[in-house]
């Protein structure tokens, strides 16, 4: 599948196949793989907890198990396998997420005075009152902040086994441009200004998902806050009936 889907997809397959399946199926024939010992494996993931006690979550066991399916499908397909033994074994974690925790406007603020450095701090604005995702504000250059008060988003960044990679957006629609307040705006312009030798095609914030997602804990825990996935921050933007992305700003501009 390497030459259809995208590096990250592919990494995200190998990190499940490698760390998941392998160390339990690896040593067996395909066809000696039955429906009981994947019940075993499933109640294993299922019984499994973390130093902090938390176990998977159930989208994730989901997916997990979705793997191992796929790649039975796949001995079935064209390796002659009589039937694929997951089907009869059941599924297991859920497609759906759970509720989503969303933070109110007062509750953002509260966080947001909880960040020390500038620049991360105007990242999660970027986030919050755009609802853009955290690849896309990775990916981000001078370029894209448009004098219409507007955001391009056209590329998303991704770090693949140390290698940097901008990547076409999630979907064709996720190719869009996003209007941003006065005041984020005039931030993201004096930050910029402040960035030594930049080009109008270099990089904007300089740090990782993995750190804006350690920045979230760490501020929202400091701020006295149930802390939320990065990813979160974007929801309350995007319409569960149409999918069509707004922003805070735009639907307050509409109401006034």
């Amino acid at each position: 599948m390497e030459h259809r889907l995208k590096p990250t997809t592919m990494e995200n397959k190998r990190f499940i196949i490698e760390g998941k399946l392998l160390p339990y199926f690896g040593r067996l024939k395909v066809c000696d793989i039955d429906t009981i010992k994947i019940r075993k494996w499933q109640n294993e993931l299922i019984s499994y907890r973390g130093e902090d006690g938390k176990p998977f979550s159930q989208t994730y066991l989901k997916t997990v198990n979705n793997q191992l399916s796929a790649l039975m499908n796949y001995a079935v397909s064209h390796y002659h396998l009589a039937f694929n033994p997951c089907k009869a074994a059941g599924s297991m974690g859920k497609s759906k997420a759970e509720e989503m925790h969303i933070w109110t406007q007062e509750q953002y603020e509260q966080f947001s005075g909880a960040i020390q450095k500038s620049s991360v701090k105007l990242a999660f604005d970027m986030l919050f009152y755009t609802g853009m995702r955290s690849g896309e504000l990775l990916a981000l250059t001078p370029a894209d902040i448009l004098p219409s008060k507007r955001v391009d988003i056209n590329k998303n960044y991704a770090k693949v086994k140390g290698e940097e990679l901008f990547l076409e957006p999630k979907t064709p629609k996720a190719k869009r441009c996003i209007s941003i307040p006065d005041f984020l705006y005039d931030d993201i312009h004096k930050y910029i200004s402040k960035l030594y030798g930049i080009g109008k095609g270099d990089r904007i914030f300089y740090f990782t998902k993995s750190a804006l997602e350690k920045e979230i804990k760490r501020a929202s825990e400091k701020a006295g806050l149930t802390p939320i996935r990065v990813h979160d921050l974007r929801h309350p933007y995007v319409k569960p009936t149409t999918k069509k992305i707004t922003t805070f700003f735009e639907d307050f501009r509409a109401a006034a």
